[in-house]
């Protein structure tokens, strides 16, 4: 039984005693806590990572976790309960969140990307009976992505470019939807996906 862990971190570190999100001032924290076997952790945070703060809590068997933060107050928790998971999140800028959580006995996936400024990302990924995935990337301040995956096989490729647009996605069994929002203010559709279906949402507002 062997479990990974690499911290790469630039600046003094606050190493927390429990998977808590609160943080004040200047400094950086990192919580880590993993159950099970051949499970991996990354860490990265620069000398910019001013105020930010990483969470993983992985309980399983060969779960992969990494987190890269540049950029001041950013958050990111990354829980995944299973075997198999992967989950990689990356900010850039400042006042971004990310909260993701992967459960399940089938591999799932998760890469998410933040860069600008109070992006928030909200993502569950459940299934017993499948895989799941999803690839989110934000680009602007104040985007907000909402996504819930459970059943069947989902995978959702959502992108936002520009400011405050909101997606808000549930995807119950066998789902496809690759989601594009470019411009401001843009918000979400309300879509709900029951069952085996490609959806291309393309939404523009200068």
């Amino acid at each position: 039984m062997k479990a990974l862990l690499t911290l790469a971190l630039f600046i003094p570190v606050t190493v927390l005693s429990g998977p808590t999100m609160a943080q004040t001032g200047t400094q950086t924290g990192v919580y880590v806590s993993q159950i099970g076997s051949d499970n991996q952790a990354t860490v990265r945070q620069n000398t910019e990572a001013v105020s930010s703060f990483a969470a993983i809590e992985q309980d399983g068997t060969d779960n992969v976790a990494v987190i890269a933060q540049k950029g001041k107050d950013n958050r990111a928790q990354i829980t995944q309960d299973g075997d198999a998971q992967l989950a990689k999140v990356t900010q850039s800028g400042m006042g971004n969140s990310t909260a993701l959580i992967q459960q399940g006995d089938f591999k799932s996936e998760a890469i998410i990307t933040q860069n600008g400024g109070k992006n928030v990302v909200n993502l569950t990924q459940s299934s017993a009976i499948a895989s799941q995935y999803a690839t989110l990337t934000q680009t602007g301040e104040g985007n907000i992505i909402d996504l819930s995956q459970d059943g069947g096989e989902n995978s959702a490729t959502l992108t936002q470019t520009g400011n405050n647009n909101l997606i808000k996605l549930d995807q119950t069994g066998g789902g496809n939807v690759t989601w594009t929002q470019t411009g401001t203010g843009l918000s979400s559709l309300g879509v709900s996906v029951d069952g085996s279906q490609t959806m291309i949402i393309t939404q523009t507002k200068p």
